[in-house]
């Protein structure tokens, strides 16, 4: 498990976490069916409709990105990823969940039959379950959540398998259809045993990845990081810290060639990720010079020093803005989506930018 220095991007892509949800959702109303006989011998909620309100509250905690809106470096850097994420608030959310689908359903003239006490517990277990999984698998992936909070601050990561992984995605989405299509249940405990088995799998890559950095980093590194990268479990960036910035590197931890992939931006990404035997480390400061210095320490930059857990420069403009990005976020080949600068503005005034992705092609080592 490794624990991350700063607030992180959005995790799990939303359909995985809306179809682990909505197995959730199954999974509960199948207990639930077990203990409780109805006179249909029926939960009083269907099975499609804990499907759909599992994948609600699969999707829920993200609810958070309507912070986005008020303040979107603030987003980033304390409000994503954080209350909304946290084990010890998530019956707090479930319990407005349920509160929430009950009003609807009393008031809207919705479907989603409720009428006793213990369905109304139903939809509860329900939110939870579909809560916890979307938890569940934001650690599993590279970027940090606030899983104590409020009793501590402490962002968890496992960094198992990149945000959008179609193997894992997959299994998850198949064992749902099968679910839905009311295939024999063999199809659903193979897909689900599929998925952590690939978990298991990502994992030992991971292990293979921190063994390559460890025998061709330049120098002695005390602390070594291994993050999944896109298009493929063997890709990885490894990263070490330095006094004065970080050592960085992308590896394919198998000596296979890549996979060919249709679009030549994706080509030359997945290019950029070398046997082990060719592994090569850059060094990147965070302050390089004075300048850098300045702008880093500014007060006006806290959000951004609080944000970034791996800050390097990359440039002074002429028109006064200095510019670091996160290399936990840079993709080769690809454009970094996160780049701020500090720039001077009018009447000594200094104010925060956030640099377009589009705008900002060029490689972080040119």
């Amino acid at each position: 498990m490794e624990t991350a220095l700063a607030c992180g991007h959005s995790a799990m892509d939303p359909f995985t976490h809306a179809a682990v949800g909505a197995l959730a959702g199954v999974g509960i109303r199948q207990l639930r069916r077990q203990q409780v006989k109805h006179s249909s011998d029926q939960p009083l909620i269907s099975l499609r409709h804990a499907m759909l309100l599992g994948a609600v509250a699969g999707i829920l905690p993200d609810i958070d990105i309507l912070s986005y809106f008020v303040n979107p470096l603030h987003y980033h850097a304390y409000w994503h990823g954080t209350y909304t994420h946290s084990l010890i608030l998530a019956p707090l959310w479930a319990a407005l969940f349920a509160v929430l689908i009950i009003a609807i359903q009393r008031w809207g003239g919705a479907s989603i039959r409720a009428k006793g006490t213990d369905d109304r517990w139903l939809i509860y277990w329900i939110g939870l379950a579909g809560i916890l999984s979307h938890i569940g698998l934001d650690v599993i992936t590279a970027w940090d959540v606030g899983i104590w909070l409020p009793l501590s601050t402490e962002r968890v990561s496992f960094g198992l398998i990149f945000l959008v992984d179609l193997v894992f995605s997959g299994s998850i989405l198949l064992g749902l259809w099968a679910v839905y299509r009311a295939w024999k249940p063999w199809v659903l405990i193979g897909c689900l045993f599929f998925a952590v088995g690939w978990l298991g799998f990502a994992y030992q890559q991971k292990q293979e990845a921190l063994t390559i950095a460890a025998s061709t980093h330049p120098h002695v590194a005390e602390q070594l990081t291994a993050w999944p990268q896109p298009f493929s479990v063997f890709h990885w960036k490894l990263i070490s810290i330095d006094d004065h910035g970080y050592w960085q590197s992308h590896v394919r931890v198998t000596e296979h060639a890549p996979l060919q992939w249709p679009l030549a931006s994706i080509d030359n990404t997945v290019a950029e990720f070398v046997s082990p035997q060719q592994v090569q480390w850059q060094f990147y400061p965070t302050t390089p010079h004075q300048a850098a210095q300045e702008a880093w320490q500014h007060p006006e930059f806290q959000a951004v020093r609080d944000f970034m857990t791996y800050p390097a420069y990359v440039s002074h403009n002429s028109d006064g803005c200095v510019w670091f990005t996160d290399l936990l976020f840079t993709i080769p080949e690809q454009s970094p989506p996160f780049t701020y600068g500090l720039c001077a503005g009018g009447n000594g005034q200094f104010i925060v930018v956030r640099k377009p992705i589009l705008s900002f092609f060029s490689r972080l080592s040119d």
